[in-house]
C-alpha cells in the first residue's frame, strides 16, 4: 500500500489507568510500565508491600545514565590524547564508534551487579531492618536524606513495620542504595584513597580496549579521581548492599575510606572477581535463592577478612598489603585440607554435598566454604612471623586449639542464631564472635610457646574438659546472647588462668 502523508491510525496505543484500591482488591502483582515514570514512589512501595516486584526509575534507567557518563569520560580522554599528540584528531570518530559494543557490555555488567545487589539486600531486609534505621539516621545527620521527600518511613513507622513483619521494600532499598553510593563517593573524594597506585588498573579497566592504553592521557584525565571513586563506591555497595560499609565503620571504628581499602584488599586476596564471575555464570542453571545465598556467602567472607585487616596494624597502600599476604594465602590454599580438623572437614563435606544437590559446581562450593577460614589469616601470618614458623603450622595450631577450646563450635552456634535475635543482641553477638576469634588466636600463641598444639593440649587437658562441659550446658537449647556470653566467659576465664 502506498501512503502519502501522515496516517493517525498507523499503529496502536493503549493507556490504562487503574485506581490503587481497585488494584488492591483484585490482588495485582504484576505491573507493566512503558517508559518508566508511570508510577509514583508511593505507588511502587504500596505495590511492593503487597508482594509486587518493582524497581525505582533510577534502577531501571541506570544503564542509560551509565552509558552517558562513560561517553563523556571517553571523549575527555580522547581530547587529552589529541592534546598530547598520541591520537590523531581525524581518527577520533572512528575510534569512538569502534568502542560501542564494549561500552555496552560494561554498562550491562554494572546494571547486572547493581540489580543483583538490590535483590540480595531485599532478601536480607528482615535481618537488617534496624541497620537501615541507623543508616537513614546517619544520612539525615549528614543532610543527605529527607525521608519525606524520598517517601521513606520515619522512625515510628519503621517500628510499626517491624511489629507487623513488613520490612523495607525493594523500591525503598533502591533509594537508600543510591544515597549510600553518593555519600560514599563524596567520602572517597575527600580522602586519599583514589590516589592509591593500586587503583590505576581499575581506572584503565574502566575504559574500552581501543583507548585504555593511553597511559599519559589517563594520568592527566581531569576526572580520574572521580572515576576511581565511582568504581569503588559501586563495588563496595554492590558487594553487600547499603548497610555493609556502615556496619564495618561501626564495628571496626574505621572511616569509610579505610573500609573501602580493606574491602578491596580482601577482595584481591580471596579472588572476589573470579568468584563473582563463577556465581554469575550460574544464571538460569540454579535457583535464584541459591545464587543469592552464594552471593551472601561471598559478601560475608570478604567483609570478615576486611574486618580483620581493619582491626590489625594500620593499613599501608593496598598493593603493599596484598604483597605482604598473598604468598601465604596461595601456600595455605594448597595445603588447607591437611590443616583442618576432622570436624571442620566433615562440615565442609556436608556443605559440598548440599551445594551439589542444588546444582553448584564442586570447585565453587569448596572455594566459598574456604572463605570462612581466611578471615584470620592476616593475624595468623603475624604470629607465624614472630614465631618463625610456617603459616601452615600456625594455622594447624589455630584449628586444633579452637576445636579443643570450643571457640569454633561456639562461633558456629552464635552465627546460626543471629537471624532470630533482636538488634542489640545481634550487635553484641557479632562482637562476641570476634572476641572468640581473638581468644583462639591467643591460645594459638600459647600453644606455639609451649612447643606445639599437642603439648599445649596435654597441659590444658583438665581445664579443657571442664570448658566443654560448661559450653554444652549453656548451648544445649537454642541460646540467646546471655547464654553465649556466659559460655565465652568460661573460655576467657580459662585463658586468663593459664600460666
Amino acid at each position: 500500500m502506498e501512503r502519502d502523508g501522515f496516517v493517525l491510525s498507523n499503529g496502536a496505543g493503549c493507556l490504562v489507568l487503574e485506581e490503587l484500591e481497585h488494584a488492591k482488591r483484585r490482588g495485582a502483582r504484576i505491573i507493566g510500565e512503558g517508559a518508566n515514570l508511570g508510577m509514583t514512589q508511593a505507588a511502587r512501595v504500596a505495590f511492593a508491600l503487597r508482594g509486587g516486584r518493582v524497581n525505582t526509575d533510577a534502577i531501571d534507567n541506570s544503564a542509560g545514565v551509565d552509558s552517558s557518563d562513560q561517553e563523556v569520560n571517553i571523549k575527555i580522554l580522547c581530547l587529552e590524547a589529541i592534546r598530547q599528540g598520541t591520537l590523531v584528531a581525524s581518527n577520533r570518530d572512528d575510534l569512538l564508534a569502534s568502542m560501542t559494543d564494549e561500552v555496552a557490555a560494561h554498562v550491562l555488567k554494572h546494571n547486572y551487579d547493581q540489580t543483583h545487589a538490590l535483590s540480595l539486600a531485599e532478601t536480607q531486609a528482615p535481618m537488617d531492618h534496624d541497620a537501615y534505621e541507623r543508616l537513614m539516621c546517619l544520612l539525615e545527620s549528614r543532610d543527605r536524606l529527607d525521608r519525606d521527600v524520598e517517601g521513606l518511613p520515619g522512625t515510628a513507622q519503621m517500628q510499626e513495620r517491624q511489629d507487623n513483619g513488613q520490612f523495607l521494600t525493594r523500591p525503598e532499598i533502591a533509594v537508600l542504595m543510591a544515597w549510600s553510593k553518593i555519600t560514599l563517593f563524596d567520602d572517597l573524594i575527600a580522602s586519599s584513597v583514589p590516589d592509591d597506585p593500586f587503583f590505576a588498573d581499575a581506572l584503565m579497566a574502566y575504559f574500552p580496549a581501543p583507548i585504555c592504553h593511553q597511559s599519559e592521557a589517563l594520568t592527566t584525565h581531569p576526572l580520574k579521581r572521580e572515576i576511581i571513586a565511582t568504581i569503588l563506591s559501586n563495588k563496595s555497595i554492590d558487594l553487600g548492599g547499603p548497610v555493609l560499609v556502615m556496619r564495618l565503620t561501626e564495628e571496626c571504628n574505621a572511616s569509610p575510606g579505610q573500609v573501602v581499602k580493606a574491602l578491596e584488599t580482601a577482595g584481591a586476596l580471596i579472588g572476589r572477581e573470579q568468584l563473582e564471575d563463577a556465581i554469575n555464570h550460574l544464571d538460569n542453571h540454579i535457583a535464584t535463592e541459591v545464587q543469592l545465598h552464594l552471593k551472601q556467602t561471598l559478601a560475608s567472607g570478604t567483609a570478615a577478612l576486611a574486618a580483620t585487616l581493619l582491626n590489625g596494624p594500620e593499613m599501608d597502600r593496598v598493593g603493599d598489603v596484598i604483597l605482604k599476604y598473598e604468598a601465604g594465602f596461595r601456600r595455605l590454599r594448597s595445603h588447607l585440607p591437611d590443616c583442618l580438623t576432622p570436624q571442620h572437614l566433615e562440615d565442609l563435606e556436608k556443605a559440598k554435598q548440599l551445594h551439589a544437590a542444588q546444582g553448584v559446581p564442586s570447585s565453587l562450593s569448596v572455594d566459598l566454604a574456604d572463605l570462612a577460614v581466611y578471615a584470620n589469616l592476616p593475624a595468623l601470618a603475624e604470629i607465624a612471623t614472630k614465631a618463625q614458623a610456617t603459616l601452615e603450622d600456625v594455622f594447624g595450631a589455630f584449628e586444633t586449639t579452637g576445636a579443643a577450646l570450643g571457640t569454633e563450635d561456639l562461633s558456629r552456634i552464635a552465627t546460626a542464631v543471629l537471624p532470630g535475635m533482636g538488634t542489640w543482641d545481634r550487635r553484641a553477638t557479632r562482637r562476641l564472635i570476634r572476641e572468640l576469634d581473638d581468644l583462639q588466636l591467643r591460645a594459638t600463641r600459647h600453644a606455639l610457646q609451649a612447643g606445639g598444639a599437642q603439648m599445649w593440649l596435654t597441659k590444658m587437658d583438665p581445664v579443657l574438659r571442664s570448658i566443654r562441659t560448661e559450653i554444652e550446658t549453656y548451648t544445649t537449647r537454642q541460646p540467646g546472647f546471655s547464654q553465649l556470653a556466659l559460655a565465652a566467659d568460661t573460655i576467657r576465664a580459662a585463658m586468663n588462668s593459664e600460666r
